[in-house]
């Protein structure tokens, strides 16, 4: 791995400091940069968009919460660059090392003893009436809710051409087994580990009490319906990318071929993440 990429969310105070620490750490090594952090360091040389960074790189350590890791993510696609999180941010499932475990961890990642989690994606796609198409690949969610004081969301959900129920509420998330630990999570989906072959469909506040989750093969293709309101309604696409709706759109979510690889160290398993994370407490006992 001889070139790495390095990305950091500015606006977290110890970015910086730790990314000029970073670049302490990696003699010898070409060491790509993002352009706003490369301009934030002074740097001359090696600055890069992401998109291009990606192509030219074998490891983007990224410096931030996992909201800078879906928008590395978002920009780096269709490119499977392996991405090591760092967690500045607070919660943190994919961003999982610390940094005061980074510079242990640093040697033994630059000499290739670590995991990759491959993470499924979604794709979703928005058709509208007039024949256009909008789509984009989806890490955690897809989420279908109500703008500011609009009506309450109604929706026809189809699973495989199916019809599966009528929806009334604040909206629908459909996330991917990553996206189960986030926003879904707090409305009451399950939690998903992260290697299942499944996606999940979470009403959001339903007015018909035995609405619940529904988990889906992830070879199933979902589609949503809004009702005549549907000028009232947005698609948030992993808290990043907002389209609004128009009259007749159709949403539909299936699995895409892209991967989104995370480095992990081997003393990291998911299940320890997910027991840190919500501070369980229980025994094996």
């Amino acid at each position: 791995m001889k070139k790495i990429g390095l990305v950091a969310n500015l606006e977290k105070p110890r970015a910086l400091l730790l990314a000029r620490k970073l670049l302490r750490q990696l003699p010898g090594r070409s060491v790509l940069l993002e352009e706003e952090l490369g301009y934030q360091l002074h740097a001359t040389r090696n600055i890069h968009p992401l998109s291009e960074l990606a192509r030219k790189v074998g490891l983007i350590i990224v410096l931030g919460g996992d909201g800078t890791v879906l928008r590395v993510v978002r920009h780096i696609y269709p490119a499977e660059t392996k991405i090591l999180p760092v967690n500045l941010g607070r919660l943190g499932f994919l961003t999982s090392l610390l940094p005061t475990r980074l510079g242990s961890s640093l040697a033994p990642i630059l000499k290739g003893r670590f995991a990759v989690s491959r993470r499924k994606t979604l794709e979703v796609e928005i058709r509208r009436a007039v024949g256009r198409r909008i789509k984009h690949v989806v890490l955690n969610d897809v989420v279908i809710s109500r703008k500011a004081f609009s009506r309450v969301a109604e929706m026809d959900l189809c699973v495989n051409g199916e019809f599966l129920n009528s929806y009334y509420g604040d909206g629908m998330i459909i996330s991917t087994p990553t996206g189960s630990t986030a926003y879904a999570l707090s409305a009451g989906g399950p939690i998903v580990a992260p290697d299942s072959d499944v996606f999940t469909v979470t009403p959001i506040c339903p007015h018909t009490l035995s609405n619940r989750s529904v988990v889906v093969n992830d070879r199933s293709v979902v589609e949503i319906r809004p009702r005549s309101q549907a000028e009232g309604l947005v698609v948030t696409i992993d808290g990043q990318v907002l389209v609004e709706l128009q009259r007749r759109d159709i949403i539909l979510v299936r699995r895409s071929k892209y991967q989104v690889k995370l480095v992990t160290l081997p003393t990291h398993s998911y299940f320890d993440i997910l027991r840190r994370k919500l501070k369980w407490s229980g025994t094996s006992h």
